[in-house]
């Protein structure tokens, strides 16, 4: 398998970098085995234990979390799922298009969100690091030919 990286932009804008590159692929839709949407990593969340811990988007909707977690990579159901992130990210613009997408990230519900307050020196660095390895675990384990990336049995696939 191979990786490609999509640094998309304006998602608050109609996700117009995605919608860009779905129409135009680099692979072909019909090959690409998953979207691992990476955002919001860079501020530590208590929630799922502090810094360089991840959590994951649509955790019941795919296989990919409980295998992460029996691999020894520590990533986390999404703390907030009546925030909905699954479907209000990149990723599921991706789902939409039949591809399994999922977002990882570290979101901890902070006043900057979208404000102008939201700045580089917001960041925590070692955070930002280690959850950056825990990712970089998960797509390594993603990349494995014999790993399987596919929907949980009985999952119904959204109409757009």
């Amino acid at each position: 398998r191979e990786v490609v990286v999509l640094l998309a932009t304006g998602e608050e804008k109609g996700l117009i970098g995605t919608e860009y590159y779905l129409d135009h692929p680099v692979v072909p839709l019909d090959r690409t085995v998953c979207n691992l949407n990476i955002e919001m990593i860079g501020r530590a969340d208590a929630t799922i234990g502090g810094a360089g811990k991840v959590w994951y988007t649509g955790p019941d909707e795919t296989t990919l979390l409980a295998d992460f977690n029996d691999a020894g990579i520590p990533v986390a159901r999404d703390p907030y799922p009546e925030m909905n992130y699954y479907r209000r990210s990149d990723n599921y613009a991706f789902v939409l298009k039949g591809v399994v997408g999922q977002s990882f990230s570290t979101y901890d519900l902070h006043q900057d969100y979208h404000r102008v307050t939201d700045e580089v020196e917001t960041l925590d660095g070692a955070h930002l690091a280690a959850a950056t390895r825990v990712c970089l675990e998960a797509v390594r384990m993603t990349l494995s030919p014999d790993q399987d990336v596919s929907w949980v049995e009985g999952f119904k696939l959204p109409i757009r």
